[in-house]
């Protein structure tokens, strides 16, 4: 997006932002000729009604459950917001993600839910709201809700191009295999269903009849499920609670309603996980179109002591442990085939070389809707520096931590629409200090090689110690290439001359470290973090997470895909583009 016009639109929404950050407001809307629907309304403080392009908001549109008709008037909306578990709920108890770029309207049915009550509003968003993304509509619904969801989408393919993916939960309406497959299919629309195994109330058979009906007409992306194992009908709370690490908030961001349909995910294990999202703490089964593989994978996040928020930006930080599922360091190309969550097949993994550098490459097993990566370039730091031989033992090193050591052990979220780049550096000594002094020319280097491939509105670096330390000597011709930078335990201290150059981009940015790192001084991240909060503030705001104890393991907190959406750093790079 034009960076001039975003600081604008921030310094007219901040001074908003504490008051309107949790406001639900009544709405009505014509779903007929002479006939009204009453529903909720969520702006994020980015929204704004001016905005173009990538500045636009995305939207989701939920749909409620039977508990929650009402009947036809505004008061009954209050069903809404007491509705636990739900979207509205979350919002209306100040427990949502306020960082989190969606519009959210919930309209409010007095019948059942089905297509000709929910696609009036999609074809209305562009007039009610300006300032949203028509091209990026997302439709979810728990229980009747989960039934007006896949009526909506089972009508014809113009009624399901309306929305860039769905998620239905608990869904109360069962496949008809000779009607309801050929839109969907025709559309190419990504769903990702959830449901309880012993649902006393929707039997799970809805959600399995569906998934396999899909597939078996070679829907593309294949349709994903997941079953968790539990004899309630809530499935709806593990889905939608804004700290769950299932985070189809970040699902959603990957997909817009502008998709080429040779863009196919095929997944092909399946995969039985343990997890922490829900209050039932449920286990999850995950079925794709075929079942080859069954792999286990536990993860466990823990709430953090402390969090230190720059200006109005929180950066709330939890400290996340994950499953030391290992596999050997490869010397050159390995391509994992187990899957995570509700997620594709892992992609491929390998080394690549230029002429003055080597590098590991890792593609996902789908190419994104629009038909081309958004980039994450990571840049290591002194604990992966080569010798100054470019060679695939010296790249082996580059395994050590952070991403590239989650996804050689197989603990990267497969689901992710990154293209990811992690060059190599020898860290050589130059202007008396070992830093990335080659980080520009790499990063020019990765750009033009990738190319024909990458979302060039979507390029994002991140890099621990030294690597950070690079970022910050980037150009200002790169800077201005980049979506957004993200520094851990930065190991240079803040400069006027390189802070400006962030400052004159509006370059969105996220310091991380821990206070009692042993080697890196903390200093160095807060002098950068008030440069660009006070004595040249930058905008949007910068972001700061100073965790008070944790030592060394900045490199697995700060990277750790199993983040929940407050803190997930993938699910942050997804809000911006440049």
């Amino acid at each position: 997006m034009n960076r001039q016009l975003f600081k604008l639109i921030c310094l007219t929404v901040t001074a908003l932002a504490s008051v309107n950050a949790y406001t639900l407001t009544d709405k009505s809307f014509f779903w007929a000729p002479g006939s009204t629907m009453w529903y909720l309304e969520y702006l994020p403080p980015t929204y704004s009604p001016t905005a173009t392009g990538s500045a636009k908001s995305p939207v989701i549109i939920f749909l409620h459950g039977a508990g929650e008709n009402g009947s036809g008037q505004e008061s009954d909306l209050v069903k809404l917001k007491s509705a636990s578990g739900s979207i509205p709920y979350y919002i209306n108890n100040s427990q949502w993600n306020v960082s989190l770029p969606f519009i959210v309207l919930a309209p409010q049915t007095w019948g059942w839910w089905d297509e000709p009550k929910v696609t009036p509003l999609a074809q209305q968003i562009a007039t009610l709201y300006p300032g949203a993304d028509t091209t990026r509509i997302y439709l979810t619904g728990l229980s009747q809700g989960g039934a007006g969801v896949w009526d909506s989408i089972r009508k014809t393919k113009a009624k399901t191009d309306l929305y860039a993916a769905a998620v239905p939960i608990c869904g109360a309406q069962n496949y008809v295999d000779s009607t309801d497959w050929q839109a969907p299919v025709q559309s190419g629309i990504p769903i990702w269903a959830f449901h309880n195994s012993n649902d006393p109330t929707v039997g799970v058979g809805n959600t399995e009849n569906w998934i396999a009906g899909l597939n078996g007409h070679g829907i593309c992306p294949t349709a994903l499920k997941t079953i968790f194992t539990a004899s309630t009908h809530d499935a709806w709370t593990a889905v939608y609670k804004p700290t769950s690490t299932i985070n189809i908030y970040a699902w959603f961001l990957q997909f817009t309603n502008q998709r080429p349909l040779s863009s196919c995910v095929t997944s092909t294990t399946s995969t039985t996980a343990s997890s922490t999202a829900s209050t039932t703490s449920p286990s999850t089964t995950v079925a794709a179109t075929t079942s080859t593989t069954s792999t286990t994978v536990s993860s466990t996040t823990t709430s953090p002591s402390t969090t230190v928020a720059a200006t109005s930006t929180t950066g709330t930080t939890t400290a996340s442990t994950t499953s030391t599922s290992t596999t050997a360091a490869p010397t050159t190309t390995t391509t994992t085939t187990t899957s995570t969550t509700g997620t594709p097949t892992y992609g491929t993994w390998q080394q690549k070389f230029l002429s003055n550098f080597g590098f590991w490459e890792y593609k996902p097993s789908f190419v994104p809707s629009g038909g081309k990566y958004p980039l994450l370039v990571f840049l290591h730091g002194s604990d992966a520096a080569s010798n100054g031989a470019v060679n695939s033992v010296e790249l082996n090193k580059v395994l050590v931590s952070s991403i590239p050591k989650f996804i050689n052990n197989g603990q990267w979220n497969p689901a992710y629409p990154f293209l990811v780049l992690a060059p190599q550096s020898d860290l050589t000594y130059a202007n008396n200090s070992y830093m990335w002094e080659t980080a520009d020319t790499v990063l020019t280097s990765l750009l033009a090689n990738y190319s024909s491939i990458i979302d060039t509105t979507r390029i994002y670096i991140t890099g621990q110690g030294r690597g950070a330390s690079g970022i910050s000597t980037l150009s200002v011709t790169n800077i201005n290439k980049l979506a957004a930078a993200h520094y851990v335990r930065i190991y240079s201290d803040a400069s006027a001359v390189l802070g400006s150059r962030m400052v004159s981009t509006n370059l969105p940015t996220w310091f991380y470290t821990n206070q009692d790192d042993p080697n890196v001084a903390v200093s160095y991240t807060n002098n950068w973090v008030t440069y660009l909060t006070t004595t040249n503030p930058i905008t949007p705001a910068v972001r700061s997470t100073v965790n008070p104890t944790g030592g060394l393991n900045s490199l697995v907190t700060a990277y750790d895909p199993s983040n929940p959406t407050a803190t997930n750093l993938y699910n942050w790079f997804l809000t911006y583009t440049n």
